[in-house]
């Protein structure tokens, strides 16, 4: 799912609400759910801190902020200008109320996210990945979700997927996505749109994808 779906999900209890409403549901009989459902957050008492600010994340900020989220950031090079809010990856955890990772998988950010770093976080944060399932440590995060150091989490992508931890599909404060980001007709038109036009330009000398840029730096012979 998109991160900003996940987000709203999460702050509100969507789903939680959904599965008690139909496991307490009895034919013509008030519902007890509606008098014990559980207390949520305004936007505006939360922080969002974005692991990764490249395009996705520049993009999901503006939305946040619209519905009033606070919104932090960190990135590997350091505060972009005219971009406030930047704190180091310790930093960003410790303050965050929802954090949401949106980096590439390299070297650089294999298990990012890992025991360490999960303990530095509010007890009552939860977490969402919409990057690559390897950007976390699958066992650190099950771990923390099950003592109490992370409140919850919504992932549409796993460390070993197509196979889902089963711990993971038994907890229910964690809301689990088929890694459907993108799976909308338009978005898949565009990207093959996107991976066509990088290829003519990488042919022609010119990247397109930064991250490849030594690769292209000429044409192939």
């Amino acid at each position: 799912m998109r991160p900003f779906d996940f987000v709203v999900l999460l702050l509100r209890h969507i789903v939680a609400h959904d599965h008690d409403i139909r496991l307490c549901h009895r034919p013509g009989l008030p519902n007890p759910v509606f008098g014990q459902a559980r207390m949520a957050h305004n936007a505006s008492s939360q922080t969002v801190g974005l692991v990764g600010y490249g395009r996705i994340g520049q993009r999901l900020r503006q939305l946040l902020e619209t519905v009033g989220f606070r919104v932090a950031y960190t990135r590997a090079h350091g505060p972009l200008p005219k971009h406030p809010g930047f704190h180091t990856l310790d930093q960003l955890i410790s303050l965050s109320d929802i954090i949401v990772l949106a980096v590439p998988l390299m070297p650089s950010t294999h298990h990012l996210v890992n025991r360490q770093l999960l303990s530095l976080g509010k007890p009552t944060a939860v977490l969402i990945n919409v990057s690559r399932g390897a950007v976390v440590d699958e066992q650190s995060l099950v771990k923390a979700l099950q003592c109490g150091t992370l409140a919850g989490a919504a992932l549409d992508v796993f460390e070993f997927e197509p196979v889902i931890s089963d711990a993971l599909i038994a907890m229910p404060q964690v809301i689990l996505s088929p890694h459907v980001g993108t799976f909308t007709e338009e978005t898949r038109v565009q990207m093959t749109h996107d991976a066509v036009s990088n290829i003519l330009e990488g042919l022609a000398g010119r990247a397109q994808n930064a991250r490849n840029a030594d690769s292209w730096s000429r044409k192939p012979k």
